[in-house]
């Protein structure tokens, strides 16, 4: 379990858009 979200994660980050996706889902969960 651990190296498959370690393996999810990587790919998450991975993304070229990571960084803006990431502060967009940060921002809406501090709207709420």
């Amino acid at each position: 379990m651990l190296l498959r979200s370690h393996t999810f994660i990587s790919q998450i980050i991975a993304e070229p858009d990571f960084e803006a996706r990431w502060m967009e889902a940060k921002d809406e969960r501090d709207l709420q």
